[in-house]
């Protein structure tokens, strides 16, 4: 009720006039925005990645009953859903080389681009984004104000990368894989779970830190009341969102990925590190600390792991980022270390947006929301 509440409040309502979009034979495409339950099998038996990292999400009907604002379209054979994709629609905040300030622009995130396995290769997936990108353009002929669509999509995913660049998406940066990994965890006694009437004033201090960051989005911070943070003297002087997820691995490229797929998990303490199948694991996002508070990240990150009791955590970042700097130090550990050979690009189309071009200088930021 409170999620319905929320798209009533903002004129996202339940109910669409016309829902069919694509007819032809026993085929059609239909936009909705509420969960059919057909959509989570789909999902669950649905391998992402096509020749680089290939995983399969766990418990994805979490994820799809608290998608905020989406449009869901449904490709049905028969009465049978054999494909997914989805668009979220939301406000970002963008930093662009023609205005000084920051702009608020409309945004439509894609995620989840499945198609049944008895029934990929035969364009499914291209006919979906075409004719949820059209509906979505359909609704806004009528004003001339900016808007975008953007999706992650990792850089081996060539089939999905194709569909994207037919669509007219370019790639406008690179996002690295970070992984953060102790063997046995240990919580710093500064370490405690953000109160929950305190999310709103560490969004403005997010915001703040993130001001010249461009794609700021800050709605799931807070998330499952997911926010740590270090306090000093009753401040705070670090913080992050950590949500824990699972990923079933079907293959990591690279000797490494070899290593990590059939050896590492013969051995209990390696299980510790990397357990394909699943590998629990934290992903993270909206990461502050205070000026001259760098040493306190591997001590923050260590604490999140301790809490969990897990061992792993991941964190996506722009290559532009500030922070990746401070990942690369020694004292973030042996075992933690950028990704080699994962690469993900920031795929973007634009509408109207001739006098808002994003800064190809600011650093994207990076919702973990929305790449888990």
């Amino acid at each position: 009720n409170n999620k319905k509440d929320q798209f009533v409040a903002s004129g996202f309502e339940d109910k669409i006039e016309q829902p069919v979009l694509f007819q032809q034979g026993d085929l059609r495409i239909v936009v909705q925005k509420t969960v059919d339950p057909q959509a989570i099998s789909l999902l669950q038996q649905s391998v992402n990645g096509t020749a680089g990292v290939r995983y399969q999400l766990f418990g994805p009907e979490t994820k799809l009953y608290e998608l905020q604002e989406p449009y869901f379209f449904y490709l049905y054979h028969h009465h049978k859903l054999i494909g997914l994709y989805s668009l979220c629609r939301r406000q970002l905040g963008l930093v662009t080389d023609q205005l000084a300030t920051e702009s608020i622009v409309e945004a439509y995130y894609g995620r989840y681009l499945a198609v049944a396995q008895q029934q990929s290769g035969q364009g499914y997936g291209h006919l979906l984004k075409q004719v949820a990108l059209g509906y979505i353009n359909q609704l806004n002929q009528q004003k001339s104000t900016p808007y975008l669509f953007y999706s992650y999509i990792e850089d081996k995913n060539s089939r999905s990368i194709a569909i994207s660049k037919k669509e007219g998406f370019d790639s406008v940066a690179w996002l690295k894989t970070y992984m953060f990994r102790r063997y046995a965890p240990l919580k710093d006694d500064r370490f405690e779970l953000l109160p929950a009437q305190e999310i709103t004033d560490m969004k403005l201090q997010l915001a703040a830190y993130y001001r010249e960051y461009t794609f700021l989005t800050l709605s799931e911070i807070g998330y499952q009341n997911n926010y740590f943070v270090l306090r000093e003297k009753g401040t705070i002087v670090a913080g992050l969102q950590a949500n824990p997820v699972r990923w079933y691995f079907k293959n990591v490229p690279g000797l490494k990925g070899w290593f990590l797929m059939n050896i590492l998990p013969r051995f209990e303490s390696g299980r510790r590190l990397f357990n394909p199948t699943p590998f629990h694991f934290i992903v993270l996002e909206g990461i502050y600390l205070r000026a001259d508070r760098a040493d306190l990240l591997p001590i923050l990150l260590e604490s999140v792991l301790a809490h969990f009791g897990l061992n792993s955590a991941m964190w996506q970042l722009d290559e532009k980022d500030p922070h990746v700097s401070l990942l690369q130090q020694a004292k973030m550990g042996h075992f933690s270390g950028f990704e080699k050979g994962v690469k993900i690009h920031v795929m973007l189309k634009q509408v109207n947006m001739a006098a808002l071009n994003p800064s190809a200088h600011a650093p994207y930021y990076v919702s973990c929301f929305d790449y888990s």
